[in-house]
């Protein structure tokens, strides 16, 4: 579960606090005392050289590493790399539908392709042309010709060849250094570790935070429990990866009632956090969380309102308002 609310957490920890002049809280208006037994908040501390720690450092590097690429104009297609390629694919020298692309990007080793298309791609030369021959397997749909769509191409089992030109390559930083920092939008690799340092700590923070804080029951649902929105991100986040929403809970091995179950806690626990912390809600703060979102997001305010309720804006404001005034309180150990 930790992985899926990181995705989810990493968004808002890019808002900050602000405003003055509360208002009434939308979300989780009564007591949550006796739903929560907070851990001792005041307690935390964050030791750098932990084990956890070192293992939260490490994997943030490594995704962002892999999030961020550079070209390659000379040299061989390497495991990993993300090809620019054409390709025109035959069967018994016909052209078939769905077979033919252009400018097409395919990351070598993503099982994208049939078995073995990737794989022989490993090895060559950018800018060359060569034939892959492979193998459709059993059951794969019929396709048509190309040329007239009329005549019946079958697919299963059969033996094609595919004609591909490597057009370029750009592969993911393997290191940190100013040229990655520059692609991750940071002046030099200074800068990109600072960043790194701050958003591993508020990582930490909110994990040592759910996990160390009891939730005997969650209160009623109501509408401001935001399930909805969770449940919408992770769906458009899976149908990004190409996958369905339950395919996606199926992979961290849980079904949709552990999922809401969990998101649910975890805004449960934020809220109890944000109450111990004497924060309030403001209409400045959520004004300025529609903006922020509106720019993180190359939109609108209106666009913001009109798709994300201000239950769901308090809660990212509550979210970030705790971790952000942990993250000022921690005892952090170098």
């Amino acid at each position: 579960m930790k992985k899926i609310i990181a995705l989810f957490l990493a968004m808002f920890l890019m808002l900050s606090l602000a405003g003055c002049g509360s208002i009434d809280r939308l979300n989780y208006v009564k007591g949550l005392d006796k739903y929560v037994t907070l851990c001792d908040i005041e307690a935390i501390k964050v030791d750098t050289n932990s084990a956890d720690y070192i293992t939260v450092y490490k994997d943030s590097m490594a995704s962002d590493l892999n999030t961020y690429t550079y070209s390659v104009s000379e040299g061989k297609v390497a495991d990993g790399d993300i090809t620019n390629i054409d390709y025109a694919g035959k069967v018994d020298g016909v052209a078939f539908t769905g077979g033919t692309a252009k400018g097409f990007d395919l990351t070598i080793g993503s099982g994208q392709f049939i078995e073995g298309f990737e794989e022989q791609l490993i090895g060559v030369k950018i800018g060359s042309t060569v034939d892959i021959k492979v193998t459709f397997p059993a059951n794969y749909g019929d396709s048509t010709d190309l040329e007239t769509g009329s005549k019946t191409i079958k697919l299963s089992g059969a033996d094609a060849i595919f004609t591909v030109t490597v057009n370029s390559v750009k592969r993911p930083f393997s290191d940190v250094n100013d040229e990655f920092a520059k692609a991750a939008g940071f002046d030099n690799a200074n800068a990109y570790l600072a960043d790194l340092d701050e958003r591993c700590i508020k990582k930490y923070i909110y994990d040592y935070l759910i996990n160390n804080t009891s939730v005997t029951k969650l209160p009623p649902d109501n509408e401001g429990n935001c399930y909805s929105y969770h449940k919408n991100y992770y769906t458009d986040y899976a149908k990004y990866n190409g996958i369905s929403f339950e395919e996606l809970l199926s992979y961290y091995g849980m079904d949709e009632a552990t999922f809401k179950n969990n998101v649910l806690t975890e805004e449960v626990v934020l809220y109890a956090a944000f109450d111990k912390l004497g924060l309030e809600v403001t209409d400045e703060a959520i004004n300025a969380k529609i903006e922020e979102l509106a720019k993180l997001n190359e939109t609108t305010a209106e666009e913001i309102e009109k798709n994300y309720d201000k239950n769901y804006i308090e809660y990212i404001y509550v979210n970030n308002a705790v971790i952000n005034t942990l993250y000022e309180k921690v005892n952090v150990i170098k």
